[in-house]
């Protein structure tokens, strides 16, 4: 059936409908988790794969759309799907069906346009909802915006179809009916919960957190200039993370020789053509967007444009700059094979870049004790490299880079030689961002199959509440019986020293080590493998009561969470502090608190007040403190049934009182015995009569049951205007050689 609504693993509690990031109905999720009930680890892999296969077919899809031959999109769905900046951005799930989808909605849009057609601006928009319902919810936007605009500048002037105003009105429409259908699964009760959520005003400050760096735009042509990060982080340009980070979002944003070398073509043997100048702003545009807090352009759009704020992440939207690139680098190849103008644009254009990353090779040899001392006061970390690390580096970099452009023009050249070398452009591009590529992919064998140490030792004493049966992620363990309890980490505890070791002559961290070591000692978000459900993890999903609550909270206070192990720096333990310490690793002390609540307990009246503000504790919305808060934990309640979106509880109340859920209040959650309130700002609770009693909670999220029903219905809409679609343009192809056969393609 459908996934559940909620999930109950991080932040007490946090809806998955709705979170848009989850990705909770996404069909290729769906489809290989629950239809083929493939392993989640298999599933990762496919969906990774997959996405990068479709974000090549999509800027193939594309490129065709706007008139180009079969040389140019090739050349430009391998830049694109196989481009450094999508490579490293595998681990960022939520991203990937953008990467593909997004261009093939404008593919889609652009024919649709050109033909007039209806069906077809309906099966764009419903690959532009399936990027919200994969969690991307700023290309979403973004595309919902400009994607219309952009489209009637796409269209090949020729192939033009004339049409009355109202057609030309209706396209768009459609567009945008068909997009807000098939993504109201996630947008209506998202729209529901956002009020209440801890982002729904804005990342503030946050907002402009990893900014991309003017002095990044070297590795446009240079990949791996400031370093490696995987499986060793030997990357010396972290001061361009911003603070807070010690490396950027996307470690790289290579484009590739042959993708700049084309694009620079394009340019210049057709600088007014309509598809040169579209994606050359959107190139520009994208860029400014992308240096976020670099330059006053992100800033002012924050502070007048409602709405901006709930984005972050400005280095995001590199993404749209490397579409724009592709998309000219595909059309340059055309032009490159087909007129001698654009094949001297190309050849001199790599000839003088490959001339300039050489000279700047051997300039950076030559100054090397210069620019060692003027890296030195950046690079200060006793971990990592140094400043003489650094320009080896650099050097390196440069020299490569030089050597590659200089293969490029080569290539160039041999192409000019005839037309039907056209595949050698496409063959070079695939190597050349493969061999900078292959390091990005950070890849753990067994790291999810590995045990966490500290999850063993919490199984081994939880015994009595495991499942019989093994766990997906880790075979052969126990999965903890949810409902019983929580775990708390301490996010400030340091990595230890053995994830440090030298690398080419330097101390760096070994990122397999250090991630391993997260992962045995149970940091937030990678516990749920294990089952455990955590107090904290990280989820944009989380109410704003949590967040506010959070930054008040003290380790003595966990328990009254249902906090039973937390895992807390090794320097922090301290003797009688209220806990007992199980296990330690690498600097991290795993211990177990006393005197810890139950998930389910019951309280009479007098031991709870009524906010001021609120007229009655029992109103849906009330809020209710402790008016003294209980020295024992309370009575237990007893929980026989725990789901994620229904909690079945026995209550034998010695009075009337309130019978709480130390779970996460939000919207959407009912009772069979009344209206919830919120205890403590953060949990359920409801009032219950003396006497035996069977009480249900049932998760039903807002709006969801119209938005999966608008959701197959854009879905189905969508599918039916592909058949239509192209049925009706293979009626109207034109005869075989026909100089507008490609008209109809």
């Amino acid at each position: 059936g459908l996934p559940p609504s909620w999930n109950p693993y991080v932040n007490l509690g946090a809806p998955l409908a709705g979170s848009v990031v989850q990705a909770a109905f996404y069909p290729v999720q769906l489809v290989l988790l629950g239809a083929l009930r493939l392993s989640p680890l298999l599933v990762m892999n496919l969906f990774i794969y997959l996405h990068y296969w479709l974000a090549a077919m999509g800027m193939w899809a594309l490129l065709r759309a706007v008139g180009g031959r079969a040389a140019g999109p090739v050349a430009g769905a391998v830049g694109y799907g196989f481009g450094g900046y999508l490579v490293s951005m595998s681990y960022a799930r939520n991203l990937l069906p953008g990467f593909g989808l997004v261009p093939l909605a404008l593919a889609l849009l652009i024919v649709a346009r050109r033909n007039n057609r209806l069906s077809l601006a309906a099966s764009a928009g419903m690959c532009l909802g399936l990027v919200l319902l994969g969690g991307d919810p700023q290309a979403f936007v973004v595309t919902f915006v400009a994607g219309p605009a952009a489209a009637p500048l796409l269209v090949p002037g020729r192939w033009t179809r004339q049409a009355s105003p109202l057609r030309a009105v209706a396209v768009p429409a459609v567009f945008w009916l068909a997009a807000l259908l098939t993504a109201a699964a996630e947008l209506l009760p998202a729209l529901a919960n956002f009020a209440g959520l801890g982002r729904s005003g804005g990342f503030g400050g946050q907002a402009l957190a990893w900014s991309f760096h003017p002095a990044r735009m070297v590795e446009f042509f240079s990949a791996g200039f400031f370093g490696s990060a995987w499986p060793f982080n030997a990357y010396w340009g972290g001061f361009t993370a911003g603070a807070g980070f010690a490396l950027p979002m996307a470690l790289s944003c290579y484009l590739g020789a042959w993708t700049i070398a084309a694009a620079a073509a394009m340019i210049a043997s057709r600088p007014l053509a309509r598809p040169t100048l579209v994606f050359g702003v959107g190139a520009v545009i994208a860029l400014l967007l992308a240096f976020g807090g670099h330059t006053p352009l992100y800033p002012f759009l924050l502070a007048h444009i409602p709405g901006f704020g709930i984005f972050r992440y400005p280095e995001k939207y590199l993404f749209w700059f490397t579409l724009c690139a592709a998309a000219l680098a595909g059309l340059g190849t055309d032009a490159a094979l087909e007129d001698a103008r654009s094949r001297r644009a190309a050849f001199w254009v790599t000839s003088a870049v490959a001339v300039a990353l050489a000279l700047a090779a051997v300039l950076a040899w030559a100054a090397r004790l210069k620019l060692t001392a003027m890296l030195a006061p950046m690079l200060t970390e006793t971990v990592g490299p140094n400043a003489s690390a650094a320009v080896e580096m650099i050097v390196s970099a440069l020299a490569h880079s030089g050597a590659t452009f200089g293969l490029c023009a080569a290539v160039v050249w041999v192409a000019a030689q005839d037309r039907r070398l056209w595949i050698v452009p496409a063959l070079f591009l695939f190597s050349d961002l493969f061999a900078t590529g292959r390091p990005l992919l950070m890849a753990e064998p067994g790291f999810y199959q590995s045990p966490s140490r500290f999850a063993d030792v919490i199984a081994e004493r939880e015994k009595s509440s495991s499942h019989d049966g093994p766990c997906r992620f880790a075979e052969g363990r126990p999965c903890l019986q949810p409902g019983r309890f929580r775990v708390f980490r301490d996010n400030s505890i340091p990595p230890p020293l053995n994830t440090v070791s030298y690398f080419n002559g330097i101390m760096a961290v070994n990122q397999v080590q250090l991630r391993r070591w997260e992962r045995e000692t149970l940091k937030p978000n990678l516990a749920v493998m294990d089952g455990i459900e955590e107090f904290a993890g990280m989820n944009v999903a989380s109410g704003a009561a949590f967040d506010a609550r959070m930054r008040e909270l003290t380790l003595d206070q966990l328990p009254r969470y249902n906090v039973k192990y937390a895992v807390i720096p090794t320097e922090a333990e301290q003797q009688d502090a209220g806990y007992r310490v199980l296990d330690r690793l690498g600097g991290a002390s795993l211990v177990e608190l006393e005197r810890v609540w139950p998930r389910a307990y019951f309280v009479p009246f007098e031991a709870i007040m009524a906010r001021p503000e609120e007229s009655s504790p029992s109103a849906p919305s009330a809020e209710a403190g402790w008016a003294t808060t209980p020295d024992a934990p309370p009575p237990e309640a007893r929980v026989i049934d725990y789901t994620p979106d229904r909690v079945t509880i026995e209550v034998n109340a010695p009075t009337p009182g309130w019978l709480a859920l130390n779970d996460a209040y939000g919207p959407g959650w009912t009772c069979d015995a009344g209206p919830i309130a919120r205890l403590d700002r953060l949990v359920r609770a409801v009032r219950v009569p003396a006497g035996p009693r069977r009480v249900e909670f049932f998760y039903r999220p807002p709006l969801l049951r119209p938005g999966l029903a608008a959701t197959l219905l854009g879905m189905v809409l969508g599918l039916i205007g592909i058949h239509l679609g192209r049925s009706r343009l293979e009626k109207r192809r034109p005869p075989s050689g026909s100089s507008a056969s490609g008209a109809a393609t």
